[in-house]
C-alpha cells in the first residue's frame, strides 16, 4: 500500500502538524520538526528558495493558488538522499481562525526515475530515429522497405522524388500493375520469404515521370525476433547505360570474333599456362584437324613447339611482356606428313594492370610462297644458263665468220 504523507503549515511555514509516515522517510522526530521552518528543515535549498515566495504570495492574498493545488518537489530524505513527492495542497482555517496550508502527498521518487528513464530512452529513440532517417536520405539510390502485404513502410528521400511513399503497394508504383510480380519478372520479395537471403534481379520499373528504366534490384531480408521474415529492405540501380554498353560490347567481340575466325592466318588464344582456349578455322586448316581437337593442349608442353624453341620463345613473352616473331621454321608434325614451312608470331593480351592475362599466337604458312619463290629461282637460273649460251653461241658464229672470209 502507498504511503501517504501529511503536513500542515501556517503563513509563516512554521509547521504545526506532520505524519509518522513523512516524518519516517525525513528521517526525523517530530519534537525536532514542529515549530520549525517547513522550507528550511524539510526542503533542499534550492526548493526552498523557489517555492518560499510562491507560498507566501499565496498566503497572504491566496492568489495563484490554483495554479499551485498539485504540486511536484524534492524532500529531504533520512541519509542525506532526497525523496520525489507529489503534493496536493488545501488551505483551511483552524479553530483560533489561522489560515493553514494542509497538504497531502504521495513519494513518487520510483515512478519519477521511471518517467525520466522513459524521457531519456523516447529522446535516445527520436535521434536514432532522425539519424537513421537522415541515413537513409543520404543513400544516393532509392530505397524503401516492403511489408508482406507488399505495402511500403518507409521510403528514402530518392524513393520518394520517384513516387514510392509510404503505405502504397510496391508493384502498383514500380510496375503499374494490379498483382505482385511472377513469371519471368520475378518478385524478390517472394524469393527473399522463401530463402531468408538476399536476391538480386534485373526488372523494368516506371519511374515518377511514366518512363521505363531497366534496373537491378536488391532485396534484403528483415528479421523478427522469432528468426521469421517480417518485410523486405529494396534498393536499386539504373543500370539502362550499362546495359547498352553491355549490348554494344557484345556486338563488338561478336565482329572481332568473326575477324579473327575468318583470318587468314591461323590464330591460337592460350591461357598464361600455355593451354589452347582458342583456335580459328586457318589455325584448324593449317593444323590438318578440327579445332575441337586443338583446344586443351598446352603448347609449353607439345614436343614440336618446345623442338624449335616456340615454347621458351612464349615463355619469355609472358615474363617480359615483348611480342615476338620467328624466322621461317620448316615445320613436320609428329605423325609425320609433309614439311611445311611456318612463322610464329606472339602478342601478349594484357589486363588492366598492364600484365600478361593471355597470349595471342599468330602462325602463318608460306609453305606455298617458298615453294614459288623456289620456282622463280629455278626460272631464273634457267634463263641465265639460256643467255650464257647464246653468248657462247655468238662468239662461235663470229670466229666462223672470220674463218670464212681468210678463206
Amino acid at each position: 500500500m502507498t504511503a501517504v504523507f501529511f503536513v500542515a503549515f501556517d503563513k509563516s511555514g512554521k509547521i504545526v502538524g506532520i505524519n509518522r509516515e513523512l516524518l519516517k522517510t525525513l528521517g526525523r522526530k517530530e519534537n525536532d520538526l514542529v515549530g520549525g521552518d517547513w522550507f528550511d528543515l524539510c526542503l533542499p535549498a534550492v526548493w526552498a528558495r523557489k517555492i518560499r515566495p510562491t507560498f507566501r504570495k499565496i498566503m497572504n492574498d491566496a492568489s495563484g493558488f490554483q495554479d499551485n493545488e498539485y504540486y511536484e518537489n524534492p524532500i529531504k530524505a533520512a541519509k542525506g538522499g532526497e525523496r520525489w513527492v507529489r503534493w496536493h495542497n488545501t488551505l483551511i482555517k483552524d479553530d483560533r481562525g489561522r489560515l493553514l496550508s494542509v497538504s497531502l502527498g504521495v513519494d513518487i521518487t520510483e515512478n519519477r526515475k521511471k518517467a525520466l528513464e522513459h524521457e531519456r530512452l523516447f529522446t535516445k529513440i527520436k535521434e536514432q530515429e532522425l539519424f537513421f532517417k537522415s541515413t537513409l536520405d543520404a543513400i544516393d539510390s532509392p530505397l524503401y522497405v516492403v511489408g508482406l502485404d507488399y505495402k511500403i513502410r518507409l521510403a528514402n528521400r530518392l524513393a520518394r522524388e520517384r513516387g514510392i511513399s509510404e503505405g502504397k503497394f510496391c508493384y502498383r508504383i514500380t510496375h503499374r500493375r494490379n498483382t505482385p510480380c511472377d513469371g519471368n519478372h520475378g518478385c524478390p520479395l517472394k524469393i527473399v520469404q522463401r530463402t531468408k537471403r538476399a536476391a538480386t534481379l534485373e526488372h523494368k520499373h516506371f519511374d515518377a515521370q511514366g518512363g521505363q528504366q531497366i534496373v537491378e534490384v536488391h532485396g534484403v531480408p528483415i528479421f523478427d525476433d522469432q528468426n521469421r521474415v517480417s518485410s523486405m529492405a529494396e534498393y536499386s540501380f539504373d543500370i539502362s547505360q550499362r546495359i547498352k554498353y553491355e549490348q554494344e560490347i557484345k556486338a563488338l567481340a561478336s565482329l572481332n570474333q568473326q575477324i579473327i575466325d575468318h583470318s587468314p592466318l591461323g590464330k591460337f588464344i592460350l591461357a598464361i599456362d600455355g593451354t589452347v582456349e582458342y583456335a580459328n578455322n586457318a589455325m584448324a586448316e593449317i593444323s590438318g584437324t578440327r579445332k575441337n581437337k586443338l583446344i586443351g593442349l598446352n603448347l609449353f608442353k607439345h614436343p614440336l613447339y618446345g623442338q624449335y624453341g616456340i615454347a621458351d620463345r612464349l615463355k619469355k613473352l609472358i615474363e617480359t611482356g615483348q611480342k615476338f616473331q620467328t624466322e621461317i621454321i620448316k615445320y613436320k608434325s609428329i605423325d609425320g606428313g609433309k614439311e611445311t614451312a611456318r612463322i610464329f608470331s606472339g602478342y601478349p593480351l594484357m589486363d588492366q594492370d598492364g600484365n600478361p592475362k593471355k597470349i595471342l599466337l599468330a602462325v602463318e604458312d608460306v609453305t606455298k610462297l617458298q615453294e614459288a619463290n623456289g620456282d622463280l629461282e629455278r626460272f631464273n637460273n634457267l634463263m641465265i644458263g639460256r643467255e650464257y649460251k647464246m653468248v657462247e653461241l655468238k662468239k662461235e658464229i663470229a670466229e666462223l665468220k672470220k674463218r670464212l672470209s681468210d678463206v
